[in-house]
């Protein structure tokens, strides 16, 4: 029974594919590592560089409790409510 040569064609197509497609995913992998890892940088330092700007200009940046130095925020009031629509 001879090769069918159409077949033969078809299974290196699919090699060929086979290749392409884990590199492809590699790439992919990659890239959105390298995003995420950019991402995490800039989540982390932005804030800061934007409040260190704020206050070298003169801006009010977070208010600070100056008992332990870490900055406050307006949630801290004891007499706002946690849940403001709600009627507790």
């Amino acid at each position: 029974m001879p090769n069918n040569s159409f077949k033969e064609l078809e299974n290196e197509d699919s090699k060929k594919f086979e290749e392409r497609n884990q590199r492809v995913r590699d790439n992919i992998n990659h890239s959105v590592g390298f995003f995420h890892f950019l991402g995490d940088i800039l989540d982390l330092f932005l804030p800061k560089v934007v409040n260190m700007f704020l206050t070298v200009s003169g801006g009010k940046g977070p208010k600070t409790d100056s008992n332990s130095g870490e900055a406050s925020s307006d949630d801290d009031n004891p007499n706002r409510p946690k849940y403001p629509n709600s009627h507790e």
